[in-house]
């Protein structure tokens, strides 16, 4: 019971918002990321840097 109870908390999240569509991120929970951070999805992230690479 306690190596599965280590095992959950190792997989704990919380959610933090998409800063370009709103879309819910899970971060890990002992992560430092917050909302004051400006924080892209995958797709907006994509969308951003799409003329980047000639």
């Amino acid at each position: 019971m306690a190596v599965l109870a280590l095992l959950m908390l190792g997989c704990a999240k919380k959610i933090v918002h998409c800063d370009g569509c709103g879309k819910e991120i899970k971060v890990p929970a002992n992560s430092d990321t917050n909302e004051d951070w400006i924080i892209l999805c995958d797709d907006c992230q994509a969308k951003l840097y799409e003329n980047e690479n000639p």
